[in-house]
């Protein structure tokens, strides 16, 4: 099972991903900026993230399955 987090890198973004990844969730991250995503990824112990950028007010951003 695979779970998106909007927000990652930010406070309830890190810590719903840290047990998303506890729990063995397979995460996608999501946000605005790829430097925090990643920097959340690898606090979170993932060595290869899935990381798809987006804003929240972006309606043209693609959508995923």
């Amino acid at each position: 099972m695979n779970i998106a987090v909007y927000g990652a890198s930010g406070y309830r973004g890190r810590l719903v991903l840290a047990e998303a990844v506890r729990h063995g969730l397979g995460v996608v991250l999501a946000g605005r900026d790829a430097v925090r995503l990643r920097r959340a990824a690898a606090a979170a112990g993932l060595s290869d993230p899935d990381i798809r950028l987006a804003g929240i007010d972006d309606h043209d951003a693609p959508t995923w399955s």
